[in-house]
């Protein structure tokens, strides 16, 4: 990103490149004769059960050898000369090539894809008496075949075949979509059929606290019109005006001249702030960490299912700011794997305040090498630069050297608060940049050093003086889920922040950011000042968010861990 004079060591290595291009395409011909350019990939993978076959690392006659394989081995694209296969060895997952008249004589089934998460359209769906409704899920990975069964937990209410509900009688039945290791719950409320006049919506959601007028919503209505609520400590009701009082289900009738209109109202709870920070002890001795990170593995990895990257800010001051690492198995014991010990980063030898210091981690879980990467960024003022350095390891305890994976001129390009997912063979980064308005830069890059050309995400608030801060970014059935760190840049104000959420299917179209919580203003509470930087992430079909906090004598004050069914129902889980 910034020019540089010729080196004429570049230019041997760029003839070396081109050498090596050559010799490239030459492989690409060999590839071509030998069959493979008309490799077809597979809509469902194949199961077969081969004996000694030899296995190759690429179909290119030149390709080394990978020894042979025995056993069941999973087909995912295959030529009339070739197939790519997966196959386990040694309890590692491996990737190669065999002949494809290894499977000639043997019997082929197609492998089933399991259901690691799932997701549908909403929480909750209102319909009539006599109506028909057809849910939808999605699930990751997008391919998995597994058979989805649905149950309903009150059929005399409404019945589910294969993800279609039938209203049978007026009432809440919840819906369940089920496979071997997750599952999914949406509350169905039938509402009787309506009777003259009526509501143009079948349901509302509003957040406790928050109220509406569905007098606005009611046609056909000309008279006094009688209101009543099911259940008045979820919903009250006066004149078509709806206070939603508590987290629940309502329904509000409206009755005029003997006839009724009915619409469900579903009050949310509010998130809760966790009571205390999280027990983590830095290497400097206290917990006033910030910044957090964190990866969860069901069946664990290296002894430990949540491992956290993070950096300590104990008084405001950057020369804390190194990347640990830190691991649970509970979510409230976090401690250091045997053989480590933090920082994993210590402090830049020629520090300098303000000027030369680390900052900003991320922890990412390359899906491709079974290797944890922990990222940050690095301010290095003396040379105008900004930079994300990258250390990788197999064990969580010994860990590569140090690599620069990308470089940005200064007051130009930056990356606050990057958040990378490793998936399709690709580093996905979002971060942001405080020199293009706090713009969301989205890149992409197969290696983490040759990146794409910049994408601009764009999340509005309604508030249109707060702009972006710092952010994190997760993947779901759902679709991107993001949390965002809000700020009022007219104020220079990076301490009194709230954290919004904003999602998409596509990673190009967002919601409008919404409030997740706001701190404890005027309270005696540990963030009672402001939130930064959280970390999202999803769990056993469960939201967690790690966020940091703020509190008015102490600054940086330590993370705070939330949980809950859904982003916006999380509550303080450790006491």
């Amino acid at each position: 990103m910034k020019e540089k004079r010729k080196n004429p060591k570049k230019i041997i290595f760029a003839s070396v490149a081109v050498i090596l291009a050559a010799l490239a395409l030459c492989w690409v011909n060999v590839a071509v004769a030998d069959g493979f350019s008309q490799k077809n990939p597979i809509e469902a993978p194949l199961t077969a059960n081969v004996e000694k076959v030899s296995v190759k690392a690429s179909p290119l006659g030149i390709s080394p050898s990978k020894g042979s394989v025995s056993g069941q081995v999973q087909i995912s694209a295959m030529s009339e000369s070739w197939c790519e296969i997966e196959y386990t060895e040694n309890g590692k997952i491996k990737t190669g090539y065999i002949k494809h008249s290894a499977i000639d004589n043997a019997e082929l089934t197609e492998a089933q894809i399991s259901v690691a998460e799932l997701e549908i359209g909403s929480e909750s769906e209102t319909i009539t008496v006599g109506k028909t409704l057809e849910l939808t899920t999605e699930t990751i990975p997008m391919n998995a075949n597994e058979a989805i069964k649905w149950n309903s937990s009150n059929p005399d209410v409404a019945e589910a075949d294969g993800g279609v509900i039938t209203a049978k009688n007026a009432g809440v039945a919840y819906i369940t979509a089920s496979c071997e290791r997750v599952s999914k719950t949406i509350r169905i409320c039938v509402l009787p059929p309506e009777d003259g006049i009526s509501f143009n919506t079948a349901g509302l959601e509003l957040r406790k606290g928050g109220s509406a007028n569905l007098a606005d919503a009611l046609e056909n209505a000309d008279g006094e019109v009688k209101w009543s609520t099911s259940n008045g400590e979820v919903a009250a009701v006066s004149g078509g005006k709806i206070s939603a009082k508590g987290a629940g289900l309502a329904i509000i009738t409206a009755s005029l001249n003997g006839q009724t209109a009915s619409c469900a109202v579903s009050v949310t709870p509010t998130n809760t702030h966790a009571k205390r920070p999280l027990s983590a002890t830095n290497a400097y001795g206290d917990i006033y960490n910030y910044h957090p990170s964190v990866q969860y593995f069901a069946d664990g990895w290296n002894g430990y299912k949540y491992w956290c990257a993070f950096t300590p800010y104990k008084n405001n001051d950057d020369q804390w700011e190194n990347p640990h690492i830190l691991a649970s198995n509970d979510l409230k014991k976090w401690e250091e794997p045997s053989g480590f010990s933090n920082p994993l980063e210590p402090k830049p030898s020629d520090y300098e305040h303000g000027s030369v210091y680390n900052s900003d981690t991320e922890l990412v879980y390359n899906t491709d090498t079974g290797e944890l990467e922990c990222w940050w960024r690095f301010y290095y003022k003396p040379e105008k630069e900004v930079r994300l350095i990258r250390k990788t390891t197999s064990d969580g305890v010994h860990w590569s050297s140090k690599e620069v994976m990308l470089t940005g001129e200064m007051y130009v390009y930056d990356f606050l608060s990057p958040a990378i997912i490793y998936e399709d063979g690709l580093y996905k980064m979002w971060a942001i940049n405080q020199n293009t308005g706090y713009s969301i830069d989205y890149r992409e890059s197969a290696d983490g050093k040759s990146w794409s050309e910049i994408r601009k995400i764009k999340v509005e608030y309604d508030d249109r003086d707060l702009a972006h801060w710092h952010l994190d970014v997760i993947r779901t059935a759902k679709g991107y889920e993001m949390s965002i760190s809000a700020h009022y840049p007219k104020e220079n104000d990076r301490v009194h922040m709230s954290l919004y959420y904003s999602y998409s299917p596509d990673n190009v179209n967002y919601t409008k950011a919404t409030l997740l919580f706001a701190p404890l203003k005027g309270t005696g509470a540990w963030d009672n000042m402001g939130l930064y930087r959280s970390s999202l992430l999803f769990a056993d079909g469960k939201y967690y968010l790690f966020y940091s906090g703020l509190n008015t004598k102490t600054g940086p004050s330590g993370l705070g861990l939330i949980g809950g069914n859904t982003p916006f129902s999380m509550q303080d889980i450790n006491g």
